[in-house]
């Protein structure tokens, strides 16, 4: 195969680790070239591993046995089941097979009618599973009892696995001396005393191969070469061709509409001449995805001269256009209704507007924002909007009007900045016979916020592993006319953490906390901290945990603890369970703060898996004595984990 200047790719001289030599008796290589997304490409050494061990593999059926099923074609399967399998393959290996079927709720499995070529099947199907995961000798035979009178039968694989074939040394050679060799104990790479595996073997080169991209070796060939050392042990050798180091010299462009192409450039951000590295598309491709103009995004380079790459974006525009509506319940809110209209390139050139509404049990608003793309930054977004609030609850009724100057930057990956100032013009009418409950002035309010987010979760609406810390800090002055000055401070965060046949582990934290500034006696009702309801504290209703007033309102406060512990499993299907204990309180003012007295709960989770997130209905129960009136146990019902 020739390189990117015309040479064919002969190895080249370079460092070598972790010794071990011989004759490769099997190879596979992989030609890793610069794409919009890098996955790894599946293996195919358990054909391979097959090959070689012919001698020691089991036969599948004979004809004639094969020819005997044939009578039950048709028949119900009425149990099938795998003996002997290695423990940790039994589950991934039966979601593999035809005739295992599919779980369904509380009946079982749903299973095809029998049939002696998918029988067939399955048995190859079984014995290429056990040689690609380190099994090359595995004995593998199929037993049925049949029952006339029912035209049923029962099938049965029974698997001798043998012993594994384990890494008896692993070597790298080619590998450039200008980057730094990979650790030996990386757990992405083949380690000596492990099972062979097609995909341990192929997640590695993939490893060796990004490594080298990162560098700049943009056209790396990474070939794997193995020799038996004995029945049950393999010699795994690396063999890297890496290549010229490439540097981007030149990028273009099209597909998109003109007005767009500036946007792109801007977003896209990659400024020739460039070194090149793996993540130079990856970035720039999911960076271009989300700004949500683009219906096709697709990232090449090109060869341009020895160590030069031209870099290519093929774009298309997406639908501008979009209209959601939704009538329903979420979380806190027993119904709710919300529409929105969004255009996203109304006025060219990345700058759109959105309009939407909600009104819900509690609260009604309507607002508008136009926005702009990629303007302060590549990755950021400028809106500026309007708002009106309306909130309704047991304790006060205000209304609000917003004007909002909004920046947000994205850095990599999921995390966010935002930094802005509003402006609100704010009526608030007071239920509460308190005689400090409201500030002394309280119509116009000028607020300053910056947020910022890191989040490093692996999976936004079925979080798995990984966890999220944001920081949200708010300062409200008092000048010229703007009153009810305040300062406020929250921290969130929270963790996911997988705890093996237990589940998964998650856990939560809020730190909040908040002070008037000047002469006011307390912050506005609707800038207090609330607690209770199924996004804080679930053995509470909706803002019923935490301080209240003369007439046994909710009244909230200046100072907030929240924790929570949660243990999620897998049921069956799409059901899940999750047990929880939730623990906080609100306080009037920081001074009242007192951990001891901090409220508890604990309860169970049933949940649904859905496009959208899971929905959730549980009961909790409260530990110790409740607030007067709150009862000591609470259903709820929320879409989406509380964190």
């Amino acid at each position: 195969m020739l390189g990117p200047t015309g040479r064919s790719g002969e190895s080249r001289p370079g460092r070598a680790w972790t010794a071990a030599g011989g004759t490769a008796i099997l190879s596979r290589t992989m030609d890793i070239r610069p794409r919009a997304s890098s996955r790894p490409r599946p293996g195919l050494l358990g054909l391979l591993a097959v090959a070689a061990c012919a001698c020691l593999a089991q036969p599948v059926p004979a004809q004639d046995e094969a020819a005997a099923w044939r009578r039950y074609n048709g028949w119900e399967v009425s149990a099938f089941a795998v003996e002997g399998v290695p423990a940790d393959l039994g589950d991934e290996l039966a979601a593999g097979l035809w005739l295992a079927g599919r779980p369904r709720f509380l009946r079982g499995a749903a299973r095809p009618p029998f049939d002696a070529g998918s029988l067939v099947q399955d048995l190859r199907r079984t014995q290429l599973f056990l040689a690609a995961r380190g099994y090359p000798a595995a004995a593998v035979r199929a037993r049925l009892e049949p029952d006339d009178r029912a035209r049923r039968v029962a099938v049965r694989l029974d698997i001798a696995p043998g012993r594994p074939v384990l890494v008896s040394a692993v070597r790298v050679s080619g590998w450039p001396e200008a980057v730094p060799a990979p650790a030996v104990a990386d757990p992405r790479l083949t380690r000596e005393g492990e099972r062979f595996t097609d995909q341990g073997s192929e997640r590695a080169m993939n490893h060796l191969a990004a490594l080298l991209q990162d560098a700049g070796y943009a056209r790396v060939k990474v070939e794997r070469r193995l020799e038996r050392v004995g029945p049950e042990a393999v010699a795994v050798e690396y063999v890297v061709t890496p290549g010229d180091p490439y540097v981007v010299t030149s990028v273009t462009i099209g597909g998109c509409s003109d007005d767009l192409l500036p946007v792109a450039r801007r977003v896209l951000d990659v400024r020739p001449p460039v070194a090149y590295d793996r993540t130079l598309l990856a970035d720039g491709a999911v960076d271009l995805r989300a700004t949500q103009l683009f219906s096709r995004v697709e990232l090449t380079t090109e060869p341009t001269g020895p160590g030069e790459l031209a870099l290519h974006a093929s774009l298309a525009n997406g639908r501008m256009r979009a209209l959601s509506a939704s009538v329903g319940t979420w979380s806190d809110n027993p119904w709710m209704v919300q529409a929105g209209w969004l255009h996203r390139n109304l006025f060219e050139g990345g700058r759109g507007l959105r309009v939407g509404g909600v009104y819900a049990t509690h609260e009604q608003r309507f607002g508008a924002e136009v926005f702009r793309l990629g303007w302060l930054a590549p990755r950021a977004v400028t809106s500026l909007g309007g708002e009106w609030l309306r909130e309704d609850e047991d304790a006060y009724r205000s209304n609000e009007y917003t004007a909002r100057l909004l920046q947000s930057f994205r850095p990599r990956g999921r995390g966010l900045w935002q930094v802005g100032v509003s402006v609100s013009n704010v009526d608030v009418v007071t239920y509460s016979p308190d005689a400090e409950d409201l500030p002394e002035a309280q119509e116009w309010l000028l607020e300053f916020y910056v947020d910022r987010k890191w989040d490093w979760t692996d999976d936004v609406l079925y979080p798995t592993g990984g966890g999220y810390t944001k920081v949200a800090l708010t300062w409200a002055p008092a000048a010229a006319f703007f009153g009810a000055s305040y300062v406020q401070a929250q921290l969130d965060g929270a963790a996911y953490r997988g705890l093996g046949p237990l589940g998964l582990g998650a856990a939560r934290l809020r730190l909040g906390w908040s002070q008037p500034l000047g002469e006011n006696p307390d912050l506005l009702p609707n800038r207090r901290f609330y607690a209770g309801g199924y996004n804080t504290m679930r053995g509470y209703a909706r803002r019923d945990l935490g301080p209240r007033d003369a007439d046994g309102n909710p009244r909230g406060g200046q100072a907030t603890v929240l924790g929570g512990a949660e243990l999620r499993r897998r049921l069956v299907w799409i059901f899940d369970a999750a047990v929880f204990l939730d623990a906080g309180d609100v306080w009037r003012r920081p001074s009242d703060a007192a951990l001891k007295f901090v409220r508890a709960a604990w309860g169970a989770d049933l949940d649904v898996r859905t496009p959208l997130g899971p929905l959730r209905i549980g009961y909790a129960w409260n530990i110790g004595p409740v607030l007067p009136g709150e009862p000591d146990e609470l259903w709820h019902f929320g879409i989406g984990y509380p964190w």
